[in-house]
């Protein structure tokens, strides 16, 4: 006989959390707070936003919640009403939020009784269907793109320019909007800005992206799609002369997709820097074999943003360090065989099923009578 041991990941819950996923919703999360002084009942997702699904404040069992106090659970039969109403005032439509257990102590079901508040919420994206948009700013101005929650900017294209003559007309001479054959596209520059995250910003100038044609007026068109962000997909920005960490859950270890270290937008790491040191937004270095060297195959790893682990791509320039990465399952035993299953089975079979969105359990029997 035949005894297969198939591991998708090793898994260990910290936590009362149980996670089933689908496209809507991402994931239902599952979190108990035992009512003690000052503890905090927290909801959050990393994709999408929360619901609220279900509220109980009070106790239905011996177990959860009740060690040092088994002389105060007599009552198991024991919920208040509007409990539910407290928690999705705070927490719907919210990527996270905190509530004290004492905010629900409004009244008491069950009195000389030990509660608990136990919630489970869903975290839901906004609708899958990616929406084409577009952005039109004026030369000199700030094209903002940006996408809802848990959904990141793949660009369409990109031009600067001038194709007529009523775009940003208003208070021109006839002489900088009469050319309307002067467009350049820019996709090139605008696509490693903002394809991938959720916003970015733009700026329409001849510096960013040179004089198609002198004395004409320009304007900078852009037209993009929100997309749903695969939530395997993370990410790591960090400053110059700062570390970043990068970690997955037990069982899981790092694959870095892309590194680079540069700058590609004046906004990110932009706080208390002179504007010298951010116009430079042509300034990247792909770092991605360094970092995987550091990174792959690990739970964690530190990656320093400095000149002396990547060098100086734009000198005077303060930089910054992005890694894209994913969270791959450890496998364990892909396969052991034994003869001591027992004769009356025709197979025995152990599955291991890491704790992560998408994950599922399946059981099956090749055979059956």
């Amino acid at each position: 006989m035949l005894s297969f041991v198939g591991s998708i990941c090793l898994a260990a819950a910290a936590l009362q959390v149980s996670a089933v996923s689908s496209y809507f919703p991402v994931s239902t999360t599952k979190v108990t707070t035992c009512d003690s002084l000052g503890n905090v009942h927290r909801l959050s997702c990393d994709y999408g936003v929360i619901t609220v699904q279900t509220v109980l404040y009070g106790r239905m069992n011996k177990e959860t919640c009740s060690e040092g106090w088994s002389d105060n659970l007599s009552d198991i039969n024991c919920s208040q009403k509007d409990s539910a109403d407290v928690l999705k005032k705070s927490c719907d439509g919210k990527t996270s939020c905190e509530v004290a257990v004492n905010a629900f102590r409004s009244s008491d079901p069950c009195l000389g009784t030990y509660k608990y508040l136990e919630s489970t919420y869903g975290c839901f994206i906004s609708a899958p269907t990616p929406s084409n948009q577009s952005s039109v700013v004026c030369e000199h101005s700030t094209a903002h793109l940006r996408c809802d929650q848990g959904q990141v900017i793949r660009l369409n294209s990109a031009s600067y320019g001038r194709r007529d003559s009523t775009t940003c007309s208003a208070g021109r001479p006839q002489s900088q909007i009469q050319n309307t054959n002067c467009e350049r596209s820019v996709v090139d520059k605008v696509a490693p800005v903002c394809n991938d995250e959720n916003s970015c910003s733009v700026r329409a100038t001849n510096t960013e992206f040179g004089d198609p044609c002198s004395g004409t007026y320009k304007y900078l068109h852009i037209s993009y799609t929100c997309v749903t962000k695969e939530p395997s997909d993370l990410s790591s920005v960090v400053c110059e002369k700062s570390t970043a960490h990068l970690r997955c859950g037990q069982g899981q270890v790092i694959l870095v997709k892309s590194a680079e270290y540069g700058r590609r937008n004046s906004s990110t790491c932009s706080a208390g820097r002179p504007q010298s040191q951010l116009q430079n937004t042509n300034c990247v270095r792909s770092v991605t074999d360094r970092v995987k060297k550091i990174c792959n195959d690990h739970s964690s790893c530190f990656v320093s943003a400095s000149n002396s682990d990547f060098g100086d791509p734009c000198y005077g320039t303060y930089k910054y360090l992005k890694v894209e990465y994913t969270c791959k399952c450890l496998a364990a035993a892909a396969l052991q065989v034994s003869t001591a299953s027992p004769s009356s089975a025709l197979s025995t079979t152990k599955v291991t099923t890491c704790y992560g969105e998408g994950n599922l359990h399946r059981l099956s029997c090749g055979w059956m009578n």
